[in-house]
């Protein structure tokens, strides 16, 4: 099997078996190569393993090199075909950070990067939370040595299964904490699109996206939702969009951010029939939010997935 990786151009990936920490890092790496189409590159993997994607920083691979994706195999279930889910949080948030895992009983060890550096282990105690809608939902406490103002990227790993989860922490504001707008701000000029939802009702809006695209705040701003209702105490968010047919296109994992919003790291389907010249897929899409039984859907309309022409 021939893996393909949207990229960028000019950069060098390589991926690793989930799990994996054979040292040195170099041992068992499967290295993508650029196609002649600028920004696609493909990789010889096994369809029935599972590997991690990492973008090399300097003239060989190392530990401390970035997960930049993931691809699944028969043994990774379709949750984890997600790219790594983006957390916000203030600096004087103490709030735990949850992740799904794959399996209950895991017993997870976690590694943290602040600001770009080298991984180390996480100060902050992981557990396990609950399971919803059959996600198994695991936390890790808050610690201020795992945490400092701008980037930080979280490892996680049982030995079997692989998840990296990406924080964003921005400064919090003087006397008493950011206010919604404040927070709305902040996260806006981090790259985030924010649609609003109104609380206690269902807001019909469209959902526009350009197959392939990654909207993951570096190619394409995160998609998000700005909440007038908090959400924040253990409910689990899903984006997902079906064709005309009722057939699930696409589903997506979120994180309920903040008290005042939801974001999705989400890469636009592709192989979808398109109509029409320039073609476009349309179907439709509602935002879910589930805790203990309880099921809020609180956004829904029509999805379009332009046609994009460099492919």
């Amino acid at each position: 099997m021939a893996a393909t990786h949207l990229g960028v151009t000019g950069q060098t990936y390589y991926a690793k078996l989930v799990g994996s920490s054979v040292s040195p890092w170099s041992t068992g790496i499967v290295a993508f190569v650029e196609s002649s189409q600028l920004g696609v590159f493909a990789a010889a993997t096994d369809d029935t393993l599972s590997y991690v994607v990492y973008l090399q920083a300097g003239g060989s691979p190392a530990s401390s090199d970035e997960i930049d994706a993931l691809v699944p195999g028969a043994s990774l279930p379709p949750s984890f075909y997600q790219a790594a889910p983006v957390v916000q949080r203030s600096t004087d948030d103490v709030d735990e950070i949850r992740f799904a895992w794959p399996v209950t009983g895991a017993t997870i060890t976690g590694q943290v990067s602040k600001g770009g550096a080298a991984f180390g282990a996480v100060a902050g105690a992981i557990s396990f939370l609950r399971t919803e809608a059959g996600n198994h939902i695991y936390q890790i406490a808050y610690n201020a040595a795992d945490r400092q103002e701008g980037s930080v990227r979280y490892l996680f790993t049982d030995g079997t299964y692989t998840r990296a989860v990406n924080l964003e922490v921005f400064g919090a504001v003087a006397g008493g904490g950011a206010t919604a707008e404040e927070v709305a701000d902040e996260i806006a000029n981090r790259g985030i699109t924010m649609i609003a939802v109104q609380s206690g009702v269902t807001n019909a809006t469209t959902l526009e996206l350009v197959q392939g695209d990654t909207y993951d705040g570096i190619g394409k701003p995160l998609l998000g939702f700005t909440v007038a209702v908090d959400y924040t105490s253990g409910w689990a968010a899903t984006l997902t969009i079906r064709d005309k047919s009722d057939l699930v296109i696409v589903s997506y994992v979120g994180v309920v951010a903040t008290a005042t919003s939801i974001t999705f790291n989400a890469t636009a389907p592709t192989g979808l029939v398109m109509e029409g010249c320039p073609g476009s897929f349309v179907g439709k899409w509602d935002l879910q939010l589930s805790k203990a039984g309880s099921i809020a859907t609180i956004a829904r309309g029509v999805a379009y997935v332009y046609e994009d022409q460099t492919r």
